[in-house]
């Protein structure tokens, strides 16, 4: 099985596109995307963000887990819409004794799919402003590790591949525009600095 990695200007399967990256790692000159990026959906009419789905090795991309094709966007629409990636060279490739070590079925062709749904985890902030697009992160017990991003509803959703715990959430400091938007972000970066 191969999964290609996704960047700026790639599609979701209702039609979103990508609008972040991260500048310093790229691929002919357009940057590399990350999970929890944020993805305008023109069918939903919301900027979702994506989030990870299916298998993927160890590695981050400047402090980021990058998003590969087949993960999914985190928008109003059902199902999530299905990430894909414009391009073909860039990839992580995975063999039959790779993927069941991870959980998933023995066949290249898919993957043995719980059903939809099936494992996920959700947080809410009760906080009086909106801390929409603000960054988390939060830390199973299985020691994987997923970014989430608030939704206008003060929500950071999680879609995981299996029942692990989760042992704790950290609110991960962003750009000074996302902080501009949130009460709590400008609080939390005064916090850290």
């Amino acid at each position: 099985m191969r999964r290609l990695y996704l960047k700026v200007g790639d599609k979701s399967s209702a039609g979103g596109t990508v609008i972040e990256g991260v500048p310093s790692a790229t691929h002919h000159g357009t940057a590399l995307t990350f999970v929890g990026a944020q993805v305008i959906c023109p069918a939903c009419r919301i900027t979702g963000h994506i989030s990870q789905k299916g298998p993927r090795w160890p590695g981050r991309i400047m402090g980021k887990d990058p998003a590969l094709e087949g993960d999914i966007c985190m928008c109003r629409c059902d199902p999530h819409p299905v990430m894909i990636a414009s391009q073909d060279t860039m990839s992580q490739s995975f063999d039959s004794h790779a993927l069941a070590s991870m959980g998933y079925g023995l066949g290249n062709d898919a993957l043995a799919e719980v059903a939809p749904g099936a494992h996920w985890i959700r947080f809410a902030v009760k906080d009086a402003g909106s801390c929409e697009g603000l960054r988390c992160r939060a830390y199973f017990a299985d020691g994987s590790i997923a970014d989430g991003v608030f939704d206008s509803g003060n929500t950071a959703h999680f879609d995981r591949p299996n029942a692990s715990p989760c042992h704790r959430v950290e609110v991960v400091p962003g750009n000074a525009q996302e902080s501009a938007r949130s009460v709590m972000g400008d609080l939390l970066m005064a916090m850290v600095g």
